[in-house]
């Protein structure tokens, strides 16, 4: 059964001509149910009618014995049940006024199941008649009739189904033909070919299929511009650091002086950091921005992430005298993947040493709010000018005057992140001075009951707070 339905399903041919022959046959149960049913409503009728017309006979007849023989042989020969006993059929018994029996049948009618019964009287009432009919015999008779006409109605229906099958694969090539047009028009084009398909005239039908087509093939198009303009953008991105390393390699090797060449060594380590870094964050946007990406989402608690990757960073942060402050939960779990929220956080505070002058401060607030986690990383650097703020999540985009080096990658890593955990950010001005990053993260729902039993309806709350500087 599973290899027949295989087979159907593998042509659109065979389950056109499949929904041809089940609607046939639905076709012919149908007509003969209605005919059965036609027959069986019909047999009451008749069978008044017949015995009203054979009492009136025997009632009018000279000879009722002869007549009702007539009778009864002429309607088995019609319906070819000459072999029947007539006495199974008809049955009378005529009187007259006194109730005298003048003629009857050689079983007098009587009152019995299976039979109908009828009394007439004439005008004078000199004579009266009984007279019964078999309603079975009468049953079998048209019962026989209705199935003689629904076994040749499919007779009919078994002669045309050849005709039937070649229509209806002749009806199916000639509807598929224009698909098979645009299978003909789709496969001569090359594989470059990016072009938007242009149908004269699609039929309705082929209207939405193209129009898919041409959405996707406008996607391929986008796709592939962005990936050229990422390794346009990636080669001249390395450039810079590579043709720094190359000049301090030449520094190096033409040095005189062991101070020259201390500076020198110093300044190529500093250079192959930055190009290694800028590698892995190349690395980085290409593994996130794959379509096949999809994030290992395991409960977490944010609050330890976040305390993990401020000591990571406390060194840098160090060198330029920042403050390092946390303010957090004592647990604030989260469904996340570790290590992609790692680089979330750590590509934040990067971001922020990198921006913050010495002396300054870097916060990091995390709060639940209802159903949502808030991470906040707020600074009291340069930030970021308001027209800038959506263009800075684009790659290697660098806002024009920032003496800083970098790769434009911090922003544009952070947001697809948080798009694969459907999370999202925001850049804010921080008052008076500074920049907000706020990083919106659905709670887990494993601790939702809890932070519901913990937490107000409409305002920040926190657990016992844990609060830590570097």
């Amino acid at each position: 059964m599973s290899a027949l339905a295989r087979i159907f399903r593998q042509s659109l041919a065979r389950r056109m001509l499949l929904v041809q022959l089940a609607t046939s046959m639905a076709t012919y149960l149908a007509c003969s149910g209605v005919i059965l049913l036609f027959v069986l409503g019909y047999v009451d009728r008749d069978a008044d009618r017949s015995l009203d017309n054979y009492a009136h006979v025997m009632l009018e007849a000279r000879d009722p014995s002869g007549a009702s023989n007539r009778i009864v042989r002429q309607a088995l020969d019609l319906h070819g049940f000459m072999s029947t006993d007539a006495r199974a059929v008809m049955r009378f018994r005529l009187q007259d006024g006194s109730g005298k029996v003048l003629a009857q049948t050689e079983d007098p009618p009587l009152a019995q199941p299976g039979w109908r019964l009828l009394r007439l009287s004439d005008t004078q009432g000199d004579r009266s008649v009984v007279a019964a009919i078999n309603e079975g015999w009468l049953r079998d008779i048209w019962l026989r009739g209705g199935v003689t006409l629904a076994f040749r109605f499919g007779l009919a229906m078994l002669l045309l189904l050849p005709l039937v099958v070649m229509a209806t694969v002749l009806l199916t090539r000639l509807g598929l033909r224009p698909l098979s047009s645009l299978v003909e028009v789709i496969g001569a084009r090359s594989p470059g070919n990016l072009v938007p398909l242009q149908i004269e005239q699609p039929l309705a039908e082929l209207h939405p299929l193209v129009s898919e087509l041409n959405r996707l093939i406008g996607a391929l198009e986008q796709a592939q511009a962005q990936e050229r303009k990422f390794f346009q953008d990636a080669a001249h991105e390395l450039l810079t650091p590579l043709s720094a390393i190359q000049a301090q390699a030449h520094v190096l090797s033409a040095a005189e002086s062991v101070e020259t060449r201390e500076r020198a060594k110093a300044d190529l380590h500093a250079g192959l950091l930055r190009a290694a870094k800028m590698i892995r964050q190349l690395l980085m946007v290409a593994r996130i921005q794959s379509t096949d990406t999809q994030p290992r989402l395991v409960q977490n608690d944010l609050a330890d992430l976040v305390a993990n990757r401020i000591s990571a960073a406390a060194s840098r942060a160090f060198e330029k005298h920042i403050e390092l402050s946390l303010q957090a939960p004592a647990s604030c779990m989260v469904d996340c993947d570790y290590d992609l929220m790692t680089t979330l956080i750590d590509n934040l505070l990067d971001n922020g040493i990198k921006y913050v002058p010495e002396r300054g401060n870097i916060a990091l607030t995390l709060r639940r709010h209802k159903d949502a986690v808030w991470l906040v990383v707020s600074d009291d650097g340069p930030g970021i000018p308001e027209h800038y703020r959506h263009q800075v999540f684009e790659r290697f985009f660098r806002v024009p005057g920032n003496s800083e080096s970098g790769s434009g990658l911090g922003l544009a890593i952070v947001q697809r992140i948080a798009e694969l955990h459907g999370a999202s950010v925001e850049l804010r001005q921080r008052q008076p001075q500074g920049l907000m990053v706020c990083l919106r993260l659905a709670a887990s729902r494993r601790s939702e009951a809890t932070s519901r039993a913990t937490h107000a309806a409409d305002a920040y709350e926190f657990a016992p707070e844990r609060t830590c500087r570097a």
